[in-house]
């Protein structure tokens, strides 16, 4: 016990006791004050890291936090190129005319104070078909048995190959691999 639990502000309150409860009090309004004013945040919440598009026209979702103050703008930009005001508020957009190809699409949010908080989702934009190329057997080959061996290869830059078909009238297709 030291000189200052002795001493009473109140009837029942030492002063070391009052010194540790305004000191509590002073943390408390601290982590308000700093927890108030943090930078707004950004979480996409589709599409994923690496989702393929078969289409040029991709929405992005999003949540926001940290925007006490109130939401100023939502901005988008595709490929770190210049920031563009979103003008509506629904947490969605639409990138539009996106090209063949690997893309990082960018939600940010400003708040009132000016602060920003921003996110950024990895995309594939594959709206190219895949190309074959039958290697054997030559256009207008004649053969005299019923099977037939065909050989290919098949290109797709951006997103791979799912699977094979193979078709001998065009009509009705087997899965082979």
């Amino acid at each position: 016990m030291n000189e200052l639990d002795n001493l009473k502000i109140f009837p029942y309150i030492s002063i070391s006791r009052w010194m540790r409860l305004l000191l509590n009090i002073s943390f408390l309004v601290l982590f308000s004050f700093l927890n108030l004013y943090a930078a707004p945040a950004v979480s996409i919440t589709s599409p994923g890291n690496g989702d393929i598009f078969g289409v040029s026209d991709v929405r992005v979702k999003w949540t926001t936090s940290g925007v006490e103050s109130g939401t100023e703008a939502f901005r988008w930009s595709t490929d770190g190129n210049s920031w563009t005001d979103i003008t509506d508020s629904t947490h969605t957009f639409l990138f539009t005319n996106l090209t063949t190809g690997d893309h990082t699409l960018h939600i940010q949010v400003v708040d009132k104070d000016g602060d920003t908080g921003s996110a950024s989702v990895s995309v594939v934009v594959d709206t190219e078909d895949p190309v074959v190329n039958i290697t054997a057997p030559s256009n207008n080959a004649i053969f005299g048995t019923g099977n037939v061996t065909v050989s290919w290869t098949v290109s797709n830059v951006h997103s791979g190959i799912e699977k094979f078909r193979s078709s001998s009238d065009g009509i009705s297709w087997t899965d082979i691999g």
